[in-house]
């Protein structure tokens, strides 16, 4: 993989879209994307799919719903960032 990764304009587009507290996060992983390119330990960190990653998925927060009347969360709603590199 290249040292070097320039994030496509429609990730960028869709992280301008995000609410401030996902965006800043978003932002924060893109950088160090840019920066420091696709190297094995961002692969670690974010990459998904078999044998060499495919894309990249960056954890952008997540949304507990508990019914009413409930004691314990009923639903974990996980959001994110997909980025394909291939």
């Amino acid at each position: 993989m290249d040292a070097h990764y320039k994030i496509p304009e429609d990730i960028l587009a869709l992280v301008e879209g995000l609410p401030y507290q996902q965006a800043v996060k978003a932002v924060a992983a893109l950088e160090i994307i840019e920066r420091e390119g696709l190297t094995p330990a961002v692969i670690e960190k974010w990459g998904r799919g078999k044998g060499q990653a495919k894309t990249l998925v960056i954890p952008l927060g997540e949304t507990k719903t508990r019914k009413e009347g409930e004691a314990h969360v009923t639903r974990v709603l996980k959001e994110s960032l997909s980025i394909p590199i291939s």
